[in-house]
């Protein structure tokens, strides 16, 4: 009686692990995208308290770098975003001995057409978004208000691509 019910335990453990796996390997499939990279250009033209005026132009390339897993969200696409002529994720736009304020340029799930899994729906997704650094790993948003008030830069113009409409395998 007692092995019956080891076996039948196993065997119910086997099916699970089984049908989980099968499962898995098919979910996966329908989260591939049908368009896998894009490229993005940008300009920014910002006013200096000094009254200089800087303009950044470059391109926001956006890849798609796999599938995900977590207990959260299940299977999800992660993709990764760059700035072309630098390959790093944001612009530095201003910089003294122990603040740095970024922009950063575009969010790649956004850009790429993936909006369902996106954890911060209700906020604004138009760039730019800036964020200060101080001498440390935290950051925290800046309003344009913000930024203008405490640090004398003005945004003049933001020009962005629109995000593409993607589809999706199933």
């Amino acid at each position: 009686m007692k092995k019956a019910g080891v076996l039948f335990t196993v065997v119910i453990f086997l099916l699970l692990l089984i049908g989980g796996l099968f499962f898995m390997f098919f979910e996966k499939r329908q989260f591939v995208p049908k368009v896998k990279s894009g490229e993005f250009p940008f300009s920014l033209t910002y006013k200096v308290d000094n009254g200089n005026v800087v303009n950044i132009s470059g391109v926001y390339i956006c890849e798609f770098d796999g599938i995900g897993w977590d207990t959260g969200r299940g299977f999800y696409r992660k993709w990764k975003g760059y700035v072309k002529e630098t390959g790093l994720e944001n612009v530095l736009i201003f910089e003294d001995s122990n603040t740095r304020i970024f922009c950063r340029v575009g969010d790649p799930e956004y850009l790429m057409g993936d909006y369902k899994y996106l954890a911060w729906e209700n906020i604004s997704l138009s760039p730019p978004h800036l964020y200060l650094k101080k001498n440390s790993n935290n950051s925290s948003y800046l309003s344009s208000e913000d930024i203008k008030n405490k640090y004398g830069i003005e945004i003049i113009t933001w020009n962005f691509s629109e995000p593409i409409k993607n589809q999706f395998k199933k």
